[in-house]
């Protein structure tokens, strides 16, 4: 933006560019008791891959 004022003891001409960078920062942490973790099941194929084998 840029711009010219004039008043009647005074005169101004401004000029001003905005910056483009721009850094974000954040921080994550859990108060409280610790959740475990559940271990997934993988399914019917899973269990097919266990009775079949390898090969």
């Amino acid at each position: 933006m840029e711009g010219f004022t004039t008043f009647p003891n005074a005169t101004e001409y401004f000029l001003l560019r905005r910056d483009s960078r721009v850094y974000s920062l954040s921080f994550t942490y859990r108060f409280g008791k610790q959740y475990k973790t559940v271990k997934r099941s993988r399914g019917s194929a899973g269990d097919e891959i266990d009775r079949v084998g390898n090969g």
